[in-house]
C-alpha cells in the first residue's frame, strides 16, 4: 500500500512538474515572440508552399557522412528540391546539384565577430554571386542586412525571410504557432531550421543525409579544463579542433536541447502528415526513421 501511494505522489509531482514547465515555457516563448516575430513574415509563410516544384525533398545537412554518401551513390535526389546549409558550397557537389534552396540561421553569417568566419561569410558571398540558377535563400527574420547580403546582388537569388524565434509550449499550442509561421522548435543547427521549413512548406516526404550530430565523439576537455570539440563537415579537408568557452556541462546541456528539438520537430511533422527518413548512416538522432 505505501509503495502504491509513494507510486502516486511520484507521477503526479512529475506531471505537475511537466505542467509546470510548459507554462513557464509557454510565456517566456509568447513574449519572445511579441518582440521578435514579424507578422509580415508569418502571412508571407503561408505562400512559401508554392515555392517547391515536387512533393519530395532532400536536405543535405553538412555532417562528414555526407561525402561517403555522395561517393558511393547514394544520396536519393531523383526530382526532389535540394535544401543545402551553412558553407556547402565549398563542396563540388553544389555546383553539380545546383541546390532550389540555401539555408542560414548562425549569426555569424550576418554579423560576423571572428576572423575565420568573416573570410566564411565574403567566399560564400562571392559563391552565391556566381549561382547562375533559380535559388532560395532562407534566413532568419532577425537578420535582413549584414553580413553575406552585403554586396549580394544575383538576380538568381531570392532572399526568404522566416520567424525562426524558438517557441515552446503544450504540443497543440506549438503546433499552431508553427503552422502560422509565428516561430519554430529551436534552431541550435541550421539543419533543424532547414526540417521545419520543409514541414511548413507541405513536403510530404523529407530524405535527410548528413545529420551525423556525433560531436561528443570528437568532445575533450584539456589539461587547462577547456572545452575542445572537433568539427567535421562533408567539405572539410581535415578535423578541426575549436575551443569553447563554456563548460562541459554547459555544453552538453546544448547538445541535449538541440536533440531534443528534434523530437519535438518529428512531432510536428507528424501532424502536419510529413514523413521525415534520416538517411544518415552512424547519425546520432534518434528522431526519425531510418532509412538507407
Amino acid at each position: 500500500m505505501k509503495n502504491n501511494y509513494r507510486n502516486a505522489i511520484n507521477n503526479t509531482s512529475k506531471q505537475l512538474g511537466i505542467f509546470l514547465h510548459d507554462a513557464v515555457n509557454t510565456v517566456t516563448s509568447v513574449l519572445r515572440m511579441f518582440v521578435l516575430a514579424k507578422l509580415k513574415c508569418a502571412f508571407k509563410s503561408n505562400n512559401y508552399y508554392r515555392y517547391k516544384t515536387n512533393n519530395c525533398c532532400t536536405i543535405l545537412a553538412n555532417g562528414p557522412s555526407l561525402k561517403t554518401a555522395f561517393e558511393l551513390g547514394e544520396v536519393m535526389l531523383d526530382d526532389n528540391d535540394v535544401f543545402c546549409v551553412n558553407m556547402f558550397v565549398e563542396a563540388d557537389e553544389f555546383w553539380i546539384l545546383k541546390p532550389k534552396f540555401y539555408c542560414l540561421v548562425d549569426g555569424e553569417y550576418f554579423c560576423p565577430t571572428m576572423e575565420h568566419t568573416k573570410h566564411q561569410v565574403e567566399f560564400l558571398r562571392t559563391a552565391l554571386n556566381k549561382v547562375d540558377w533559380d535559388m532560395f535563400l532562407y534566413i532568419s527574420a532577425s537578420w535582413t542586412k549584414g553580413g553575406v547580403l552585403d554586396g549580394l546582388n544575383n538576380l538568381h537569388i531570392e532572399v526568404i525571410d522566416w520567424n525562426t524565434n524558438t517557441f515552446d509550449s503544450f504540443k497543440c499550442i506549438r503546433h499552431f504557432v508553427y503552422r502560422h509561421g509565428l516561430g519554430m522548435p529551436r534552431c541550435q543547427t541550421v539543419t533543424n531550421f532547414a526540417l521545419t521549413a520543409a514541414i511548413k512548406m507541405n513536403y510530404s516526404e523529407v530524405y535527410l543525409y548528413g545529420a551525423d550530430h556525433s560531436w561528443t565523439r570528437d568532445l575533450t576537455v584539456n589539461n587547462e579544463n577547456i572545452v575542445c570539440y572537433g568539427d567535421r563537415h562533408v567539405y572539410a579537408k581535415q578535423l578541426k579542433k575549436i575551443e569553447l568557452d563554456y563548460s562541459i556541462a554547459t555544453v552538453l546541456r546544448d547538445f541535449a536541447n538541440m536533440f531534443e528539438s528534434h523530437w519535438i520537430i518529428n512531432e510536428f511533422a507528424k501532424s502536419m502528415n510529413v514523413k521525415i527518413h534520416n538517411c544518415t548512416k552512424g547519425s546520432f538522432v534518434d528522431a526519425y526513421d531510418r532509412k538507407y
